[in-house]
C-alpha cells in the first residue's frame, strides 16, 4: 500500500512541475512578442518635447539671502536643480520643483556677506541668472530697561538668654542660706562654714539623728508556682505478620499468524505518465516557438 501511494504521488508532482513550466513559457512568449517593437536600449534619450523659455522662466537671490524661481511662461517646467555662486563661488546647490505655469516657488536660503557682493544662479538643466545686491541697514532690537527696588535688609533681633537656675544643696554641703538647701534642711553656721543640716540634729553631717528607727521595707512574695500534669500515654500494641503464598505467572508462547494477501505491483511508470510528458514537452516546443 505504501508503494502504490508514492507511485502516485510522484507522478501527481511531475504532472504539477510540468503545468507550472509550461504556463512559465507560455507567459514569457507572450511577454517577449508584446515588447517586440519597444526599444531597450539603454543609450536611447528620450526626447525633449520643446526648448526652455529662459526670459520667463526666471531665478532670483534677494538681499536676505532667499533663492527663488518663477515659471512667467505658458508652459509646464520639469524639475532640475540650481547651483548658486557668490563672487564666483559655490555656495549651495538647492532642488527646484517641477514649475506649472504662472508659478513661484521658493527654494531655499544661502548665507551672504555683508558688503556688495555679485551672484549667478545656473540651472542643471537650462536656464541661468545673475545680478548684484547692497546689503541694506540692519534693524536693531528694542532694548528694554526694568528697575527694581531693593529689599530691604532685615535686622536681626537678640533673643534672651535664660540663666539657670541653681540646685539647692543636700546635706552637708556649703550654703549661704536656707533656701540655698533641699527642702526639711537648714544652712547650719559650723566654725568651718555653712553646711546644709538637718533642723532636729545640726551637729550630725548625715542629716540622721539618733534614736530615730529606720522604715521596714516590704518583702517580696514569690508567686506560686505550678505544677505540670503529665497525660498517659498509649501503649502500642504489636501485630504478627502471616506469611501469604506468592502466586506464580506463567507464560504461554503464541505463534503470530503469517499475513497472507496478493502481492503489491511492481513499481514504474504507466501509460498516462508518458502521456503528460509528451503533451507537456509539446506545449514548451510550441511556446519557443511562438517566441521567436
Amino acid at each position: 500500500m505504501k508503494e502504490f501511494i508514492k507511485n502516485k504521488a510522484i507522478t501527481g508532482l511531475i504532472v504539477l512541475s510540468t503545468v507550472i513550466l509550461a504556463g512559465v513559457a507560455i507567459f514569457t512568449a507572450l511577454k517577449l512578442y508584446n515588447l517586440r517593437q519597444a526599444s531597450i536600449s539603454p543609450l536611447s534619450p528620450e526626447s525633449q518635447p520643446f526648448a526652455w523659455d529662459c526670459t520667463k522662466y526666471t531665478f532670483n537671490l534677494d538681499q536676505s539671502g532667499n533663492v527663488t524661481v518663477e515659471n512667467k511662461s505658458s508652459k509646464d517646467e520639469p524639475s532640475q536643480q540650481a547651483r548658486i555662486y557668490i563672487e564666483n563661488n559655490l555656495v549651495a546647490t538647492l532642488d527646484v520643483p517641477a514649475l506649472p505655469k504662472g508659478q513661484t516657488a521658493s527654494l531655499g536660503s544661502v548665507s551672504v556677506p555683508n558688503q556688495n557682493y555679485s551672484w549667478r544662479i545656473v540651472g542643471t538643466k537650462d536656464c541661468q541668472n545673475s545680478g548684484s545686491n547692497t546689503p541694506g541697514p540692519k534693524s536693531c532690537a528694542q532694548l528694554t530697561f526694568t528697575l527694581s527696588q531693593p529689599s530691604p535688609t532685615p535686622t536681626v533681633t537678640p533673643t534672651p538668654t535664660r540663666t539657670p537656675t541653681p540646685t539647692p544643696a543636700s546635706c552637708n554641703q556649703s550654703c549661704d542660706s536656707n533656701s540655698d538647701c533641699i527642702n526639711g534642711l537648714i544652712c547650719y553656721q559650723a566654725s568651718s562654714g555653712s553646711y546644709c543640716r538637718s533642723s532636729s540634729c545640726s551637729l550630725e553631717t548625715d542629716c540622721s539623728c539618733p534614736g530615730a528607727s529606720p522604715t521596714p521595707s516590704p518583702t517580696p512574695t514569690n508567686p506560686p508556682t505550678s505544677t505540670p500534669t503529665t497525660a498517659n500515654t498509649p501503649t502500642p500494641t504489636a501485630y504478627l505478620a502471616s506469611n501469604s503464598p506468592t502466586p506464580t505467572v506463567t507464560y504461554i508462547a503464541a505463534v503470530s499468524p503469517t499475513p497472507g494477501g496478493d502481492a503489491l505491483p511492481s513499481a514504474g511508470f504507466a501509460l498516462t505518465t508518458w502521456l503528460l510528458l509528451g503533451s507537456a514537452l509539446l506545449i514548451m516546443i510550441g511556446a519557443i516557438i511562438l517566441a521567436l
